[in-house]
């Protein structure tokens, strides 16, 4: 059985959640890891650690009446940091061999806690990451069609998939080089993806680097996800682009970077005129308006023609109807199961 530990003990998993006014949310959370606790047969020291960045609704209050308050080290801000600062300070005081960066608004699948140790103890991953769960209607972004776990130690196969669908509760990280890495990304600190910036340079500083990728959706987003740009503005989608210019991904996949640069233009107007025709909830629209008007025309608009009328209606602030953002989802995915299908039937023949 596991033991969990909220002091520096020797610590083999620390899962960090960051907070910040969703009482509710992460009471369900704590409710769910300390059911998943009880399943895991693996005698191994855990720790849940919680940064709870100046809450003004019920959090303390919640953490202090939680069945699971004693198992719980909680670390709160006395200001607001902002959401990235608060998850790079998670980062900066994790002390484990493994770290478990949790969004408070995702659900853990029965089950995953216990399959996850498993997988750590066994293989003692760089990286371990699973397939995560989106909402209906979502673009699929899956590791593959492979199934069960797969151990990856080529790079050129393996940062593929450590980029593929970056959503922070899918990453288990070796934490041996995690205070270097953290010095030698800290420029990315205030970059929307700067916790996956660390990653990556975590794996880049091992010796013996191997990723594992559990084929099996261990974890899944909740039903606010509609909620995601709220409170982000529209450069958070372009600093994905600088993981593309990490040394570790120029250096081993190099046509990966070039290709997912080209179809980062689309993707962007697709997100942004997403926002503008309500599937998104989103308080402020202005800054997405403004962004919508000067996002520069891109040549690969013409493989898509439906990118193409995004572009032009949103550089004309010409407003954006929900309809053509579900056509575009639809047909994107149909192309690519197409080309999915066909290429599968050229291999057979």
């Amino acid at each position: 059985m596991p033991r969990v530990v909220t002091n520096s003990e020797d610590v083999f998993l620390e899962i960090c959640i960051p907070t910040y006014n969703r009482s509710s949310k992460l009471k369900r959370l704590l409710t769910i890891l300390e059911s998943e606790l009880g399943a895991i047969s693996v005698d191994v020291h855990i720790r849940i650690t919680i940064s709870n960045n100046h809450s003004s609704d019920n959090t303390q209050e919640m953490l202090q009446n939680h069945s699971f308050r004693h198992n719980i080290l909680v670390r709160t801000n006395s200001e607001n940091l902002g959401p990235l600062r608060n998850i790079w300070g998670l980062y900066e005081t994790a002390k484990a061999k493994y770290i478990w960066l949790l969004s408070d608004d995702d659900i853990p699948k029965k089950g995953s806690l216990s399959k996850i140790i498993d997988a750590l103890v066994r293989f003692e991953p760089t990286v371990l990451t699973f397939e995560f769960e989106q909402p209906i209607g979502s673009s699929a972004r899956n590791h593959g069609n492979t199934t069960g776990i797969e151990e990856i130690t080529d790079m050129h196969e393996a940062i593929p998939n450590i980029l593929v669908l970056a959503k922070m509760s899918k990453y288990i990280v070796k934490a041996e080089n995690l205070q270097n890495a953290l010095i030698r990304v800290n420029h990315l600190k205030d970059t929307g993806y700067g916790w996956l910036a660390v990653i990556l340079e975590i794996i880049n500083m091992s010796e013996v680097k191997k990723v594992i990728v559990y084929h099996e959706f261990l974890a899944r987003c909740d039903e606010d996800f509609g909620n995601l740009c709220d409170g982000f503005s529209p450069q958070f989608w372009d600093d994905y682009l600088l993981l593309l210019d990490h040394e570790i991904v120029i250096n081993n996949c190099p046509e990966y970077a070039r290709k997912y640069k080209y179809r980062h233009y689309p993707y962007v107007v697709g997100m942004n005129y997403g926002v503008l025709a309500g599937l998104t909830n989103c308080s402020n629209l202005s800054p997405f308006r403004e962004n919508g008007k000067k996002i520069p025309f891109h040549t690969s608009y013409f493989r898509d023609p439906f990118a193409m009328f995004q572009w032009i209606c949103l550089r004309l602030d010409v407003p954006a109807w929900r309809v053509i953002y579900r056509i575009s989802i639809y047909a994107r995915e149909f192309a690519r199961e197409l080309k999915k299908r066909l290429f599968a039937s050229d291999e057979k023949a």
